[in-house]
């Protein structure tokens, strides 16, 4: 007989333990409505509990609101929908935001905090820098660099911010964004209408990014006007000193870079035309001074 066989281990069987079956017990109803009494009575005690320690009292004392100049304390609580009683456990933050910003129109953006047990912190950004266009009934408003129309102004007024020419905006309502209106179509000599380059929101769209870049380089201050009457030969005023040529609508962070670098270069007395459109030199502005 062969020893590996003879060497092997015995595999024994598991004995098999029997089953125990347990009787399910009997549905206690009593002990269930019990049972049910307390999870409602603690939710009541809790309810009871917040609704006497986490209530606002004066407004005033209860809600604090930081960085508003145009608007009072007492404005903005009003624009927020808050209310003496309110709780702030459940108050929507994301709903005070939209109530302030759509009534308050210069609130450029809001931040919106509780501290328990009764307190509102409501941080407010201002719109500083104002622009201004006009609307299809000839009225002139303010804008920010958001496209939120602010308020109605006159041409006295909307003069000394930076003024969008070229592009038109529908009957606004403050507080909202503003629309665009189509451009009105362009003949050529021989009678033929012409296709616009851009359309109204496209022109709106490009004149806010030209001054969202300005703001950026920190230098909007000095612009007079930004034009896009011909949005192939879009320019900015600069105070009376430079005209801006910046060409067709594309690659408008580039091509306003290399502006300020320009600016900041001329000497101070200098003053004329800064080409950055990169057709007449592909790459680099070009200064041609203004004739005496």
């Amino acid at each position: 007989m062969d020893n590996k066989q003879t060497n092997r281990p015995v595999r024994r069987r598991r004995r098999q333990q029997p089953l125990t079956y347990t009787e399910p017990k009997p549905f206690n109803r009593k002990k269930f409505f019990l049972q049910l009494l307390i999870v409602a009575a603690v939710v009541i005690a809790l309810v009871f509990i917040m609704s006497i320690f986490f209530k606002l009292g004066s407004l005033q004392d209860s809600v604090l609101v930081a960085g508003s100049n145009r608007y009072t304390t007492a404005q903005v609580i009003e624009a927020a929908g808050i209310r003496e009683g309110d709780s702030v456990l459940f108050m929507n933050r994301a709903t005070i935001r939209a109530r302030i910003l759509q009534k308050l129109p210069y609130v450029q953006s809001v931040r919106v905090g509780i501290k328990l047990p009764n307190t509102v912190n409501i941080e407010i950004t201002e719109s500083e820098i104002l622009y201004s266009i006009e609307a299809l009934d000839g009225n002139w408003w303010f804008l920010n660099s958001e496209g939120k129309v602010l308020e109605q102004t006159n041409w006295v007024d909307a003069k000394d911010h930076t003024v969008f020419s070229g592009v038109r905006i529908q009957i606004p309502t403050p507080g909202q964004q503003a629309v665009a209106a189509e451009p009105e179509p362009k003949v050529d000599p021989e009678g033929n209408t012409l296709p616009p380059i851009l359309n109204g929101e496209q022109c709106l769209g490009t004149v806010l990014q030209a001054v969202k870049l300005l703001e950026q380089f920190g230098v909007l201050g000095e612009a007079a006007s930004v034009n896009i009457e011909d949005p192939g030969n879009i320019y900015i005023w600069y105070g009376e000193r430079f005209r801006i040529d910046l060409g067709d609508h594309t690659n408008l962070e580039k091509k306003l870079g290399y502006a300020v670098s320009a600016m900041e270069e001329l000497e101070s007395n200098r003053t004329g035309v800064i080409d950055v459109s990169f057709t007449i030199n592909p790459s680099q502005p070009v200064f041609t001074a203004f004739q005496d």
